[in-house]
């Protein structure tokens, strides 16, 4: 499953673990099937990633960004970003892989530098450039130059509307659209279910929580004695261990706000173990999100559709 970027990015690039060190930019194996996926699709190529929470996507999609525009001069990237705070984050954790890559050792590649008088974005010495902006900031997208690569980060959550199908059209090169779910409207969950039904032009990936190396409890194997049937079906069909259960349970008190916010439904929401239940009913349903989801089950084609005469 490695590929030249895969080589790059974990032997060129650092990033800033949870403990708020720089270390070792190394990819999980969710990451690398992520990745595998945008190089082997081709450079016109659409992506959906559909994800959980907090699994590494939007950092990946820069780091693979940043390699491609090092990698091929005159490249032109776009990231944008679904708020101001993340934008500038990215745009200086892309510095950052640049400078660290040029100071490594590695037998792949000599990596050029990047013009430290530009604050607005990243101009490399091969003449690539990456803008890095919040999404609807600029409408000149890629300021005139033909995008080669475009990364949107959160796209369920972008407050400016339309701007998807004003942009398409002007993105001939690789595209990336990662997301938690927002409901059950916008044009992220309207592509996602597309493709789950066939129908889709885009390459779907979905990356459930528990595929996550840290979204479990570590330490001594967790026997769970009193486990419900959803966690025995998670189990089941999913090969969740009681760690994994336990950290689960965790987090789903932590999410439960005591107001009317249900700490289970909370949970699937920004970390879920299928497509579905990433995309919850706007609202809040008076009979809660299992019950429906279970009533949805057992629902069966109609024996006759028509008019009666």
């Amino acid at each position: 499953m490695d590929n030249f970027f895969t080589r790059i990015i974990e032997n060129c690039f650092t990033i800033i673990d949870k403990t708020a060190t720089e270390v070792p930019y190394h990819l999980y194996n969710h990451q690398k099937i992520l990745l595998n996926r945008w190089v082997t699709c081709g450079e016109s190529a659409g992506h959906l990633n559909l994800k959980a929470a907090s699994v590494g996507s939007s950092s990946l999609a820069l780091a693979f960004g940043m390699a491609k525009a090092a990698v091929i001069p005159n490249t032109v990237g776009v990231l944008w970003a679904h708020e101001e705070t993340l934008a500038q984050k990215l745009l200086a954790r892309g510095k950052r892989f640049i400078e660290v890559a040029q100071k490594s050792k590695n037998p792949y590649m000599s990596f050029p530098g990047y013009n430290r008088n530009r604050t607005d974005f990243i101009e490399l010495e091969n003449r690539s450039k990456v803008y890095i902006e919040t999404a609807g900031s600029s409408i000149d997208i890629g300021r005139g130059d033909p995008v080669n690569f475009f990364i949107g980060t959160e796209v369920a959550f972008w407050k400016k509307k339309g701007l998807l199908t004003a942009i398409l059209p002007r993105l001939p090169g690789i595209k990336i659209f990662e997301s938690t779910g927002n409901g059950t409207v916008g044009w992220f969950y309207k592509q996602c279910m597309n493709c789950l039904e066939g129908r889709g032009t885009y390459n779907f990936t979905f990356v459930p929580w528990f595929v996550h190396w840290e979204y479990t409890i570590p330490g001594k194997k967790i026997v769970l004695r009193d486990k419900t049937d959803d966690e025995l079906d998670l189990q089941e069909t999913f090969g969740i261990t009681d760690n994994q259960l336990q950290w689960r349970r965790n987090k789903i008190e932590e999410m439960d706000s005591g107001e009317g916010v249900n700490g289970e439904d909370a949970f699937k929401q920004e970390f879920p173990t299928t497509p579905e239940e990433a995309f919850l009913r706007s609202g809040s349903p008076i009979f809660g999100q299992q019950v429906y989801s279970k009533i949805e089950k057992t629902i069966e084609d109609p024996i006759f559709v028509g008019d009666f005469t």
